[in-house]
């Protein structure tokens, strides 16, 4: 299996498997609260995805490299 398609399956499932916590947190604040303000209870999710994104990206770029290099620096990235 390619690095690249690994890490992808590994975020997606991890992504997948942290969804209804998400959706059980949000459903429970909202149950708290009787405002309709929407946009205080979207923020974290958007701020998760986008840090979880910077990871994924991150990791990916690292796999890439750790292809197309020979093993003595290969060290140096993981680093």
């Amino acid at each position: 299996v390619p690095g690249f398609v690994f890490s992808a399956a590994y975020y997606l499932v991890a992504s997948a498997l942290l969804w209804p916590l998400v959706l059980i947190n949000a459903k429970s604040e909202t149950d708290e609260s009787n405002s309709n303000e929407t946009t205080e209870n979207k923020f974290p999710v958007v701020g998760g995805i986008e840090l979880g994104s910077y990871l994924f990206f991150g990791n990916a770029f690292q796999v890439l490299g750790l292809e197309s290099v020979p093993a003595d620096r290969a060290g140096f990235l993981v680093q």
